[in-house]
């Protein structure tokens, strides 16, 4: 290369996967530039346009106007049918913190759940908590001054852990549900004593649910070719999915290949699943709404076990 001269800049076609839940800072300039992503639609980033491609749709409806009833469908089959008890829900302190409670409590009250307590109290991160007593005193007195049935811990870290843990501690003896669905997570003595009989609320097919559907079983079979012993949990999973969601886009455009064709394959009512393990989506409907499947393993000895397999519910107005 001479001197002066400016190196060679190759076009990004699309990004894959995109797995994080603060996207937003990022969609501006992929929308500018026209860059399709795909990922896990936990960010709002993910909702209101047609470059964004969840393969749960788009989760955090940043309107508020859409959700899904898949939280209460699967509770009410861990309970045989039973929505007649009440959820008191607790998540952290932010804008999408508030308006997850609102989609959340929205999805519990579609199947007939009561929601007595929602409230967005925790420090958000990068802070932690170390004291979870005022928490613990509220949602323990939350229904009428008493223990609601079921408690939903909505924090994506840690913090989920040592609140399951305090309200245990404190005597609890409901039901605890948070998002934590981790094996390295339960390798640590601390974590998987605070989450022991707790249920953990999942978008996709727990890896430990047998028979195993042969997409989940052929994600595993391709991890294990590529990084034997690799380490199970979401992030591997939402990698894997989103990936598989574009290159079958890829395939279904053909070889007169740009990004224009790609995005006109991909929302002229294009539909993907992984049966069994993700629930079906279709575009662009999905850039608006999410896919309303869910399941609810629980923690047992360390350990994951199946409890409610992957269920799919219904999309809902939010009111």
């Amino acid at each position: 290369m001479k001197p002066g001269a400016s190196s060679p800049r190759e076009e990004v076609f699309a990004i894959t996967p995109m797995v994080t839940a603060a996207a937003s800072g990022s969609v501006d300039f992929l929308l500018d530039e026209n860059v399709p992503f795909f990922g896990w639609g936990i960010d709002p980033a993910f909702c209101g346009n047609e470059i964004g491609f969840g393969f749960t749709g788009c989760v955090t409806d940043p309107n508020l106007q859409k959700g899904s009833n898949a939280l209460g469908t699967v509770l009410k089959e861990n309970f045989d049918g039973d929505s007649d008890k009440t959820v008191s829900i607790i998540g952290d302190d932010s804008d999408s913190g508030k308006g997850g409670l609102r989609l959340l409590t929205a999805s519990l009250e579609d199947v007939g759940f009561t929601v007595p307590f929602a409230e967005a109290t925790i420090p958000a991160p990068p802070a932690t908590t170390s004291d979870f007593t005022p928490f613990v005193n509220d949602l323990m007195t939350s229904d009428d001054g008493g223990e609601p049935d079921v408690i939903l811990v909505q924090l994506s870290n840690l913090d989920a852990a040592g609140l399951a843990g305090a309200l245990k501690a404190a005597g609890f003896e409901g039901l605890i549900i948070t998002p934590l669905y981790s094996p390295l997570l339960l390798g640590s003595e601390q974590a998987a004593s605070d989450l022991d009989a707790t249920a953990t609320l999942v978008q996709i097919q727990p890896y430990e649910v047998e028979p195993k559907p042969e997409a989940l079983q052929q994600m595993l079979d391709d991890v294990e070719a590529v990084s034997p012993g690799e380490s199970l949990g979401l992030g591997l999973a939402a990698g894997y999915w989103a990936v598989d969601m574009f290159l079958s886009i890829l395939e279904a455009t053909g070889e007169d290949l740009t990004v224009e064709t790609f995005l006109q394959t991909a929302n002229d009512d294009f539909g993907w699943e992984a049966e069994g393990v993700i629930g079906p989506s279709s575009w662009p409907t999905n850039h608006d709404q999410p896919v309303p499947c869910a399941a609810l393993p629980l923690v047992s000895s360390g350990a994951y076990v199946p409890n409610v397999d992957l269920t799919c519910g219904e999309v809902i107005d939010v009111e």
